[in-house]
Parts: structure tokens; sequence; C-alpha cells
């Protein structure tokens, strides 16, 4: 059994060890192990970036950001390991929808954005989020960061 480390440094604004990508050029996501259920949450975490302009997330074989599912306590839904460019999804998230925000939180983290605190404003940032899809204030993020997918 697996099981996910702590997320130390998860929150901050990223180092320059940090990796993360520009959601508008190609930025391949993998999950090799994933079964169709899995599979479909990714296909939906992406679909909810690209509603948000984000142009360059695409499955393929050659991951650039890998993501993985692994048991973990049930208070851990995910976690961006931005050393390894992977993001590790918890196998007892058994509810698509919840899977697929999970996954687009932790590709937040892969483009750069950190934690927002629910009391501030809804976001797919919000920690401990199982609900809330990117917004159009987590796209503004994104573009202060990126500039605007063309």
């Amino acid at each position: 059994m697996l099981l996910f480390l702590v997320c130390v440094g998860c929150g901050s604004q990223p180092s320059s060890a940090t990796t993360t990508f520009d959601p508008c050029t190609q930025t391949v996501v993998a999950s090799p192990t994933a079964d169709a259920d899995q599979q479909a949450s990714i296909d939906d975490a992406i679909a909810m970036w690209r509603a948000r302009g984000v142009s360059g997330l695409q499955l393929g074989d050659l991951p650039m950001v890998t993501i993985a599912f692994r048991d973990a306590a049930d208070a851990v839904h995910g976690f961006y390991d931005d050393v390894n460019a992977t993001v590790y999804v918890n196998l007892r998230l058994q509810d698509r929808a919840q899977r697929a925000v999970t996954i687009a939180h932790e590709l937040g983290h892969a483009f750069g954005l950190i934690h927002i605190a629910a009391d501030i404003r809804p976001s797919v940032m919000n920690t401990g989020n199982v609900t809330i899809v990117p917004t159009d204030q987590d796209e503004a993020e994104l573009e202060t960061l990126w500039g605007a997918c063309p």
C-alpha cells in the first residue's frame, strides 16, 4: 500500500524548484494504469480547464504530467508532486465528479496556482474542494501567471 506524503509547501508561491506548466502550450497528461472510470475523471478534469480557455492540455502516451491513483487516508484527496510532475489521486475517491474536481485542483497546482481560502472566494483551488470546478476568477489567475491562451 502506498500512502501520500504530506504536501510540504502546498499553498505557497511556486519557487524556482517547482515544476509548473504553461496551460497554453502542449501539456500531455497521462495515466498509464488508470481504469476506465478513472480515465473518465481525467477527461472530465481536462474538459473543466478547457472550458476556461486552457488549450494546451491533452491526453497522450508521453506524459509531461503523470496522474497516478494511490491509496491514502480519507482526508487526503490528492497531491501534486512538483519534483516529479505527478498528480496523485486517492483511490478512495469513488465519485467520478469528485475525482475530476480533485484532478482539476491538482492540475491547477501544476499550472502554478496556489490554495485559495474558501472564505475569500469559491475556487477549484479551495483546500479540500471536491465540488467547485474552475471559475472565472481561477481563469483570471492563470492569465495573470501565463497570459491568455490564443
